[in-house]
């Protein structure tokens, strides 16, 4: 097996999956780690498609797995293994090996972030990822410090030159070298905001763009911008309002998307494995996916990308845009996507009668601390009811 020190060229996409480094990239991602594929695969194309053949074939193996069982996972690496030891020239057999045995120890991801695994970053501490019911307040972990529990429904984080940092307009301790050191901007390290269930955050850089970051996301972002483009990485949903610089290109990277633009509005949620979507406010983006299709995208248009396929549809963008206001906004939606909605963004389950699901409702939602209270307001303008069963929350209709 090739050691990680050595290059990659003539590497096929089974050589690449039984290579130990690949593999521990691919299942904890990290700007760093990132930024070496993109190097290596840089100038040969060739390469470039067996990785991307090799990251699409973990990602079919781990959807594959989702619903089975760690018994049924090791008989099949138990078959796998049988038919190697029967086949001559067994690559391949050992390449879905290798698929399987990381997921045995660990799911695969193409992209930080399962709360279960959370990614490794360089410079951030470990074990950062944010676990439902461990903490209810937003935690900011700067790079090289402790994690901050920030109190409050809404927080803003900012970062002004020369590495000062204020919440809600107050300064925050920060000690020891916050620069990054580095030229190159994998050199440099990451600070890690985690936004739990309802609650938000904002983050203003010192160049004037703002992320605005929705309940249960994460957003991975350097302690400076290094190189010739400022770069995040995202999952869960954010809003992001880009200040203008030719020269550094802003990225957001969801693991399946990337999202390139100089100065615009849009959102962006990756909440799925397999679906994200961007949403576009105003400006142009450009849209690179896991699959290697360019799209651009022009302001009212929304692009979904699942299973590797892309669809794009013009929408009202105050419904993808205004929870960054506190605000719920929807425009004819039945009431079976709205309450949906609230159960992610509150991480609360809300069962309903199958009359609810049909209605449709038109109007706007304020985001309250509390989901009952919000669930009130909604039953004062739609013929529902709200009841509490064993715990759980049913709407059922009126009659």
């Amino acid at each position: 097996m090739k050691q990680k020190t050595n290059r990659y060229n003539g590497y096929t996409a089974e050589e690449l999956l039984m290579d130990d480094f690949f593999l521990d990239s691919t299942r904890h991602p990290a700007p760093g780690s990132n930024a070496f594929w993109e190097r290596e695969a840089a100038g040969d194309p060739a390469l470039e498609r067996e990785i991307e053949i090799a990251r699409h074939f973990l990602m079919v193996i781990r959807q594959e797995m989702e619903e089975v069982s760690g018994e049924e996972i090791l008989a099949l690496w138990n078959r796998v293994k049988a038919r190697n030891a029967r086949h001559r020239r067994p690559r391949l057999a050992l390449a879905v090996a290798a698929g399987i045995a990381a997921l045995v120890t660990g799911s695969v991801l193409l992209y930080p972030g399962r709360e279960e695994e959370p990614p490794v970053v360089a410079g951030t501490e470990t074990g950062t990822g944010f676990l439902p019911g461990e903490s209810d307040d937003v935690v900011l972990v700067l790079a090289g410090q402790p994690r901050q529990h920030l109190r409050g429904e809404e927080v803003e984080i900012s970062h002004a030159p020369g590495g000062k940092v204020s919440v809600n307009a107050h300064d925050i301790p920060v000690t020891g070298d916050e620069s990054g050191g580095g030229d190159e901007a994998s050199d440099v390290p990451y600070n890690h905001l985690i936004v739990p269930v309802g609650k938000r955050s904002s983050v203003l850089f010192p160049d004037g763009t703002r992320v605005w970051v929705n309940a249960r996301s994460h957003v991975w972002y350097p302690v400076t911008w290094a190189g010739d483009r400022r770069q995040l990485f995202v999952e869960g949903e954010v809003f992001v309002d880009v200040a203008p610089d030719e020269a550094r290109p802003f990225i957001v990277n969801t693991g399946l998307l990337e999202i390139e633009v100089l100065g615009t509005r849009f959102n962006v949620t990756a909440r799925d494995t397999t679906a994200n979507t961007v949403v576009l406010e105003r400006g142009k983006v450009n849209v690179k996916t896991s699959s290697r299709q360019e799209v651009i995208l022009h302001p009212d248009q929304r692009l979904e990308y699942r299973d590797g396929a892309v669809s794009i549809d013009r929408v009202d963008v105050q419904e993808y845009a205004a929870w960054k206001d506190g605000l719920l906004y929807f425009n004819g939606a039945s009431l079976d996507k709205i309450l949906d909605r609230l159960g992610n963004y509150y991480g609360k389950e809300i069962t309903r009668d199958p009359a609810v699901v049909e209605m449709t409702c038109s109007g706007k939602l304020e985001l309250k601390p509390h989901l009952e209270e919000v669930l009130e307001g909604l039953a004062r303008v739609a013929p529902v009811r709200v009841e509490r069963l064993d715990g759980k929350i049913h709407i059922t209709n009126t009659p």
